[in-house]
């Protein structure tokens, strides 16, 4: 069996696995009377959970799925970034407001840094 021939029968168990699992767990989740869900509802939408994802990663070009997982880190890289700097002390109270030129010099970053970072 080829590879191509391969992704598509994964594919297609996924999505009737998901199919399957998801009208399961809105079935019984419809039946509940309970606010909370019960280990095994919980343990049916987990499984539709992972064949989402095993299934997007199985359509998605390695190229997206390598943007996708760096732009992940983003938020975490900017918010690292105003701590190291202390941009939070140097950033006026009660909306006041600081030019590019003047946050990068209180930090003793550059404009270019800050304005891509930010």
């Amino acid at each position: 069996m080829s590879i191509e021939n391969s992704l598509h029968s994964r594919a297609e168990a996924l999505t009737s696995l998901i199919t399957q699992h998801a009208s399961g767990a809105v079935a019984n989740i419809s039946k509940s009377r309970s606010m909370r869900s019960t280990v095994q509802e919980r343990d049916q939408i987990q499984v539709v959970i992972n064949a989402c994802q095993e299934l997007t990663a199985l359509l998605t070009e390695p190229y997206e799925w390598i943007a996708n997982a760096a732009w992940g880190y983003v938020d975490s890289v900017a918010l690292s970034l105003v701590l190291c700097l202390k941009v939070h002390r140097h950033v006026p109270k009660n909306g006041g407001t600081i030019s590019l030129v003047d946050l990068a010099a209180k930090t003793g970053s550059s404009v270019v840094l800050i304005s891509e970072v930010f």
